[in-house]
């Protein structure tokens, strides 16, 4: 089970939400589904309005490599960072 411990907006629009998880996996294994939905649930809880919230399209939710020294100085947990790009919803008028 993933939980999301912060988020942060970057320039280009992309988040990073840290999630921590055991140890029982490699920490390069890819996100699994949970984590993921957990990632982009952060995202939009974060929201200022409905308008924002539901507005953001999420391209693409990507485990961050974390650092060697990281990884080898961490206990049974260690920090997971998901990145998030997303940009607004593309409104299509006909």
């Amino acid at each position: 089970m993933a939980l999301a411990n912060d988020y942060k907006l970057l320039e280009d629009n992309s988040y990073y939400v840290s999630l921590t998880r055991a140890q029982t996996s490699h920490p390069l294994d890819p996100l699994s589904a949970a984590e993921i939905k957990v990632a982009i649930a952060t995202v939009r809880a974060a929201g200022a309005t409905p308008e924002v919230r539901d507005g953001i399209r999420f391209v693409e939710v990507v485990l961050s490599e974390p650092e060697k020294n990281g990884v080898a100085l961490a206990d049974a947990y260690f920090p997971h960072l998901s990145s998030l790009l997303c940009c607004p919803e593309a409104k299509v008028e006909l």
